[in-house]
């Protein structure tokens, strides 16, 4: 299971013709602003940017320059899963089991709708 940080930006979608050169420099820009935290590298998918983490990445500084980036708007940690709901279940569980919380909430979106079950059947089985 890999851990990645999705990166969601704003204005750089409105950019027109520019975008492709906006993103890049976002990217080079996260980069540097993560210089030695143990981060992969950042890559472009549709209107998002994935960092891919590694094993001995310092969440918690990475978050902390994140929030110093200009141009992001909103990021959150993710991992990849898998296409099956009781491995998902388990991969979950995996996660959480030793986080503390008194309530919590699942809100499934799925990007790719080729999944075998619905958002609503994931978010009630989680």
């Amino acid at each position: 299971m890999k851990r990645l940080i999705v990166i969601h930006y704003s204005e750089l979608g409105l950019k027109k013709g520019n975008r492709d050169y906006f993103e890049r420099r976002l990217c080079r820009n996260i980069d540097e602003t993560l210089e030695g935290c143990s981060a992969g590298r950042v890559r472009r998918i549709s209107g998002r940017l994935l960092l891919e983490l590694q094993t001995d990445s310092d969440i918690d500084e990475i978050k902390r320059r994140l929030g110093k980036v200009f141009g992001i708007a909103y990021y959150a940690q993710a991992w990849t899963g898998v296409w099956n709901i009781d491995e998902l279940c388990v991969t979950v569980w995996e996660i959480l089991k030793d986080v503390p919380f008194e309530s919590f909430r699942i809100d499934t979106r799925r990007a790719d709708k080729r999944f075998p079950v619905t958002s609503e059947e994931i978010n009630r089985d989680l």
